[in-house]
C-alpha cells in the first residue's frame, strides 16, 4: 500500500473559517446552483497521532484535488477534500460516514463545513474545499478510534427529473430544509415532519414512480446522525414508499440506550446511480437480513445490471453479511456505506469490502451486541 508523505495538519482547526454555515440562521433567497461534485475517502489510520494528516488510497475528488485526514483527538477526525463547494454561494452538499473495520464502534457526522487558506486576509473571495468534522463512539457512547468511510456531494440546478435528492436537518422539529442544504432534481422543495420524538418523515415531491409496475426501480436510501453535538445518536430508515409521488422516508433516531432521541441528520435518495452519482458507477441494495436471499431488483441497482446476492450467517458470526455484486471487481477502489433499517435502535457498518470476498457488513443492537437485521448497503466506484 503506497501512501503520499505524511506531514502536520496544514490549519489549525481553530482558525479554520467557517463563515457562519454552523448557524441556523435561514438564508434570504434560494442558493445558487453549483457545479456537481463530490469526494470520498476510507481513513484506515484509526489511531494516527493527532494533528498529522494522511492521503488513503481509497480516495476520490472530482475536482483532482487531494483529499486528507486528520486525527484531531480520541475519535474526532477531520476531512478535507480541496476544490468541492468553492463558491461562496453554493450548495453546501450532503455527507454520510459509517464505521469501518471488525469492532463495534459506529460513527456520526458533527458538522460539515467549508474551509479558506486566507485566514487573517480579510473577507475570502472564494473557499478552498470541504470540510467534514466526524466523530466515532463505542456503544455506550464514548469516543473511541475507528477506521471510517465518509463521503460528500453537491449537485447542480434541478434536472426537471427524478433519480436524486438530498437534505441535512438544521432543525429537530419539523421543516422545510434551507436551500442550500437540500437537492431534488425535480426542482420542488422537501418537508421534513418530526412524527413524534426520535422519528420523522422527509417527503421528497417528484421523485416517485413506477406505481404498481412490479419491474420499476424504486432506488436507495441512506441516513447519518448529523451535526451530533448533542451527543452519540444514530439514525436508521424504517420505512421506504417510493412507488408513488411524493416519496416518503421514514426516520428513526436513539440515543446510546436504544430510547428514542430528536436528533438532526443527512439523508441521500438516489435511483440508478451510486450514492455520490460517481461517473464509474456503483451498486446498492436493500438486505432483508436473512440467512441467504437474492435481492429484490426494485431495490437492487449495479451499474453493469447484473444481480446482487446477500448472504447471512448465525451463531458466533451472528449480525454478519456478505454482499456480493459484478462491481466487486473494482473494489480495490470506491466507498461504501451502510445504514441499518428497522425501528429496533440497530446500527450497521462496513467490515471491509475486496475483490475477491464482496461488501462485509456488520450490525450490532444498541449494546454492541451482533444483531441481524434489514440494512440497506451502496458502493460508489
Amino acid at each position: 500500500m503506497s501512501w503520499k508523505a505524511e506531514r502536520p495538519a496544514r490549519f489549525a482547526l481553530p482558525l479554520l473559517l467557517a463563515a457562519g454555515l454552523l448557524s441556523a440562521t435561514a438564508p434570504a433567497a434560494e442558493a445558487s446552483p453549483a457545479p456537481p461534485g463530490y469526494g470520498y475517502v476510507h481513513a484506515d489510520r484509526a489511531s494516527w497521532p493527532e494533528g498529522w494528516d494522511y492521503t488513503p488510497s481509497r480516495s476520490a475528488n472530482s475536482s483532482g484535488g487531494t483529499n486528507w485526514v486528520s486525527r484531531t483527538a480520541t475519535g474526532e477526525y477531520s476531512v478535507f477534500m480541496p476544490g468541492l463547494g468553492t463558491d461562496l454561494e453554493s450548495n453546501r452538499g450532503v455527507a454520510h460516514v459509517t464505521a469501518h473495520g471488525t469492532s463495534n464502534a459506529y460513527c456520526s457526522i458533527r458538522y460539515t463545513s467549508r474551509y479558506t487558506e486566507n485566514v487573517g486576509k480579510g473577507d475570502p473571495t472564494a473557499y478552498a474545499g470541504v470540510w467534514l468534522s466526524l466523530r466515532c463512539y463505542s456503544p455506550d457512547g464514548a469516543l473511541t478510534d475507528s477506521e471510517f468511510s465518509a463521503s460528500w456531494a453537491n449537485a447542480e440546478e434541478p434536472e426537471g427529473q427524478s433519480g436524486f435528492a438530498y437534505l441535512t436537518t438544521r432543525q429537530l422539529n419539523s421543516h422545510m430544509p434551507y436551500p442550500e442544504y437540500r437537492y431534488n432534481s425535480s426542482g420542488y422543495g422537501i418537508k421534513v415532519t418530526r412524527v413524534a420524538t426520535g422519528r420523522y418523515e422527509v417527503q421528497l415531491p417528484g421523485q416517485g414512480g413506477g406505481g404498481f409496475d412490479p419491474t420499476a426501480q424504486l432506488g436507495h436510501v441512506q441516513v447519518t446522525a448529523a451535526q451530533a453535538a448533542f451527543g452519540a445518536e444514530r439514525c436508521m430508515v424504517e420505512e421506504i414508499e417510493s412507488a408513488f409521488d411524493p416519496v416518503v422516508i421514514e426516520v428513526n433516531c436513539h440515543d446510546v440506550d436504544g430510547s428514542p432521541r430528536d436528533t438532526l441528520f443527512s439523508l441521500t435518495y438516489v435511483r440508478k446511480a451510486s450514492l455520490v452519482r460517481t461517473p464509474g458507477g456503483g451498486a446498492y441494495a436493500r438486505a432483508r437480513g436473512g440467512d441467504e436471499e437474492r435481492t429484490d431488483r426494485q431495490w437492487t441497482w449495479d451499474a453493469l445490471g447484473e444481480p446482487t446476492s446477500v448472504a447471512g450467517e448465525s451463531g458466533a458470526d451472528e449480525g454478519r453479511y456478505w454482499v456480493k455484486t459484478p462491481m466487486m471487481d473494482h473494489f480495490d477502489k470506491g466507498n461504501v456505506q451502510v445504514t441499518a433499517e428497522g425501528s429496533d435502535a440497530r446500527y450497521c457498518k462496513v467490515a471491509k469490502w475486496s475483490s475477491d470476498a464482496g461488501i462485509e457488513v456488520r450490525c450490532f443492537n444498541h449494546k454492541g451486541d451482533p444483531a441481524r437485521g434489514p440494512f440497506l448497503v451502496s458502493y460508489a466506484y
